[in-house]
């Protein structure tokens, strides 16, 4: 091997790992295209859901900060002091965004406008 080689330790990807990735790749969008299918034939509905920083937002109060999770199972609310494993917190905060997703949708298509609410803090108090 030359030296120039051994010094900067590059690789050129094969043509078989390159194909793995487009396999691996095309196998998780087959998977949510048939998800997708299987929920429209039964009547269901599949909803893409923005997940960042679902893990970071406390699902009482709406407050989003890294603090808040001080280990990686553990969430701790430093606004309300709400506290709970990190991944329940982050499913609950998944599930209301979905469902007001699905919400807005519904009201687009029935003619009326409406945007989520993008944080929880706005909406207790526009309503105080």
């Amino acid at each position: 091997m030359p030296k120039i080689q051994k010094a900067f330790k590059f690789r050129i990807k094969t043509n078989t790992e390159i194909e793995n990735k487009l396999t691996r790749f095309c196998g998780s969008a087959r998977f949510l295209m048939q998800l997708e299918y299987k929920l429209s034939w039964k009547g269901g509905m599949l909803v893409d859901v923005d997940y960042l920083y679902t893990s970071q937002t406390c699902s009482c109060c709406g407050h989003t900060s890294k603090e808040n999770r001080p280990l990686q199972a553990v969430f701790k609310c430093l606004a309300c002091g709400h506290e709970e494993n990190a991944d329940i917190n982050a499913a609950r905060n998944i599930l209301t965004v979905g469902q007001t997703g699905m919400a807005c949708q519904a009201n687009r298509v029935g003619g009326r406008q409406q945007e989520p609410a993008r944080n929880r803090e706005e909406v207790l108090s526009k309503a105080s």
